[in-house]
């Protein structure tokens, strides 16, 4: 997922809208369902300046009645 996000992390700490991304990995199967386990995010996709601040591994997902 990839979309303009309004944010100061950048070096002159500056306003902007800047390229933002989440990038699902591995999948798995809960319930029937196949979602993604694994994302990772940061801003400056596509970018040299692009690192994920952002980083979650799913162990385990509940579905409510």
């Amino acid at each position: 997922m990839v979309m303009a996000r309004w944010s100061n992390a950048n070096p002159g700490k500056v306003w902007q809208l800047q390229p933002f991304c989440a990038e699902f990995g591995a999948m798995g199967d809960f319930g029937g369902y196949h979602l993604p386990v694994e994302v990772d995010a940061g801003n400056f996709f596509g970018t040299p300046q692009w690192f994920a601040f952002f980083r979650a591994r799913v162990t385990a997902i509940t579905f409510l009645p």
